[in-house]
């Protein structure tokens, strides 16, 4: 895949992952015209580009946007994410990516345009210790209403370049840190009470989940550097794994965060957050990415969590 000309497309911009996208973009193309949407009524702080306030479930809107911007590159992140009804889940993230795939295919020339579809890990479900790490190839067994979703919309994704011929790359990003990070996931969900532990807020201990389960945590900011990368250098129809390659336990997480800053704070278990046993635990294989792209990721968990504490 070569470089595609005209503006790039970046969807679900206000998100977390869609901030730091922008910067990047903007970054490492100087010059070229960065149009962004959301389903939110501000636009992305700093944005210079035009914005667009569109949900993915009007088509009209979709097919007026692809006319007026003609992109060259697409990086999909809007969606749905979390919890909740599969069903409303998979029309969200599967029915809209359908719907935007289907307007740049019947709008602009195939082969003018590529797209950056942002995947998840959910897609794999879990995985046997005999497996690890887990690679592209690896079947997908979902099992959370989110992780079906998101297989959908690969599905989706696949679909449309058997179909029509688009240009459709998977970014299959594993578990996201960083500054900025929704309140609801780890480790800022740690954060949050560690810090109202210190100030006073709340008194110790801290309550917490499943500290057992491992996961191959990625920084949001080398997760955009790989879909950056994969705009230009990404194969047609393929998935990739967007990780570190390496596990942690969520306990040594919590250990680190209190190490940066120097707290000793009570942690008592609690039932209702604990979820998966101890079997819980992905770590990916970063093979492909790296030798079709020459992308790795550089920031550590450390530099992450004081980013995190200082920045969020």
């Amino acid at each position: 895949m070569t470089a595609s000309s005209g503006p790039i497309l970046v969807t679900g911009a206000t998100g977390f992952v869609g901030a730091w996208a922008l910067d990047d973009l903007r970054r490492r193309y100087p010059g070229v015209e960065v149009w962004a949407t959301s389903d939110r009524v501000a636009p992305p702080a700093g944005h210079p580009g035009p914005y667009r306030i569109l949900d993915l479930g009007d088509e009209a809107g979709l097919r007026g946007l692809i006319r007026e911007c003609r992109p060259g590159r697409v990086l999909h992140l809007a969606g749905a994410i979390g919890g909740g009804d599969v069903e409303r889940l998979i029309a969200m993230n599967a029915g809209g990516t359908e719907r935007l795939l289907r307007a740049i295919a019947e709008e602009l020339p195939v082969e003018s345009v590529r797209v950056v579809l942002a995947s998840s890990a959910a897609v794999y479900g879990p995985v046997y210790a005999a497996d690890q790490p887990v690679s592209e190839e690896h079947p997908l067994r979902p099992s959370t209403p989110y992780g079906i979703s998101k297989a959908a919309q690969e599905r989706a994704a696949i679909s449309a370049g058997e179909t029509t011929g688009l240009q459709v790359v998977r970014g299959r990003i594993f578990n996201l840190l960083g500054p900025g990070q929704p309140a609801h996931l780890v480790p800022m969900c740690f954060l949050s009470g560690l810090r109202k532990i210190r100030c006073g807020d709340e008194p110790p201990p801290l309550r917490v989940g499943n500290l057992l389960a491992r996961r191959d945590f990625v920084d949001v900011r080398d997760a955009v550097l790989a879909m950056g990368v994969l705009l230009d250098h990404g194969e047609a129809g393929a998935a990739y794994n967007i990780a570190s390659g390496e596990d942690i336990g969520i306990g040594d997480v919590l250990e680190r965060l209190q190490a940066i800053e120097g707290l000793d704070v009570a942690v008592e278990s609690d039932p209702a957050r604990r979820g998966s046993g101890a079997d819980d635990r992905i770590r990916a294989d970063v093979t492909r990415i790296a030798k079709q792209t020459g992308w790795r990721a550089s920031i550590s968990l450390d530099e992450s969590l004081r980013d995190m504490w200082n920045k969020s």
